[in-house]
Parts: C-alpha cells; structure tokens; sequence
C-alpha cells in the first residue's frame, strides 16, 4: 500500500495539481498497485506533514505538496525505485526563491544534475 499525502496550506490548488493527481492515482490503479489519499490542511506545512504521517499506516508514503505538478508516471517511478532498491527515503526536488535547487551532499549545493530523472545523493 503506498499512501499519497497532500499538505495543504489555505489557498486552493491550482487546476494542474489536480489533474496530476488523478493521472497519477489513475496509472497506480492501472499497474494495481493500493493507494490512499491522506491530506490536511493548515498553515504550517511541517505540522501537516507531521498530521499526515501520524495518520498513515502504509508500507510507503509520499508527500506532494498541492502547488506541485508532475507526470502521470512519476508517482509510480517514485514508488517502483523505493521497493526495488529498497531505499529509505525518496523524495522530490525542492528550490529555493531564486530557483537553485536545494540538493546538498557534504555541504555542498550540487550545481549539476540530471533533469528530469531520478539520482541518487
């Protein structure tokens, strides 16, 4: 089972997160793998984080944020990768307000690194 978690700030997602999410939880019932939707909603995002783990009791979990968009395959890949590399954390890519991205190894920021796939750090 893989629960897909969804903290919400107080502003309504845009129309593309929406149809991300349906594709995605579309192609997971398609490759028949179980999923659950968990959200909540709050305007610290770590305390909905938190509530939404507190609430899961899946094998896997995955947190989209609803101001994200992705491919109807990514949830998938995301999950596949977990199961068979068997890692502990996979996570997506965050960035900061000037749009470097915030991946950090030895406490160096990487400046290089492949789009749009997954790598490990």
């Amino acid at each position: 089972m893989i629960t897909i978690g969804v903290p919400r700030g107080h502003f309504s997602a845009p129309w593309e997160f929406f149809f991300s999410l349906y594709n995605a939880t579309n192609h997971l019932v398609n490759k028949k793998i179980p999923s659950q939707l968990v959200t909540s909603e709050g305007p610290i995002i770590e305390e909905n984080r938190n509530d939404i783990f507190r609430k899961t009791n899946s094998d896997y979990l995955i947190m989209i944020d609803d101001d994200m968009t992705f491919s109807k395959e990514a949830v998938y890949e995301l999950y596949h990768t977990v199961v068979m590399d068997r890692l502990d954390i996979c996570s997506g890519l965050y960035f900061d307000g000037d749009g470097k991205a915030l991946i950090q190894k030895d406490d160096t920021f990487f400046q290089n690194y492949p789009k749009n796939s997954l790598f490990e750090i």
